[in-house]
């Protein structure tokens, strides 16, 4: 017993010294400068405070959500319903003047479709009256 106590002593002191350096620790060769800085900055800023989305000032335009949310754009339920019961004109004079196609109308408009407050056919009969006006 005194034997495997001393052997166990042996083997902690060997390994407890190979753990511990006093060299200070090194980026490998191999990692990109780019993130070398990347690393340095995050750790500088680590007492700021971080922001996961920036803080940018909305724009006055009429088919962005009032949330907040500025990544999904919509169209605000009471213009969907003129557009739906064929009043038109004014919403399609702004889309053509931002320079809106055919296909950034379905885009944006797809998004009431899958929230079931569009139907298809509603769509195709918004889409097929825009054409007619570009």
């Amino acid at each position: 017993m005194r034997l495997t106590l001393a052997l166990l002593a042996v083997i902690t002191l060997t390994i407890g010294t190979e753990t511990l350096s006093a060299e200070p620790a090194s980026i490998s060769s191999k990692t990109p400068i780019r993130l070398v800085h990347s690393i340095g900055d995050a750790l500088a800023d680590a007492n700021d405070k971080r922001f996961l989305r920036s803080h940018q000032v909305p724009q006055a335009d009429d088919d962005k959500v009032e949330n907040g949310d500025y990544d999904e754009e919509r169209i605000k339920a009471d213009k969907l319903a003129n557009l739906i019961a064929g009043r038109t004109s004014t919403q399609f004079t702004k889309w053509k003047n931002k320079g809106y196609s055919v296909d950034k109308i379905d885009e944006k408009l797809w998004k009431h479709i899958q929230g079931k407050t569009l139907s298809k056919t509603d769509l195709s009969n918004i889409l097929r009256w825009y054409r007619d006006v570009l």
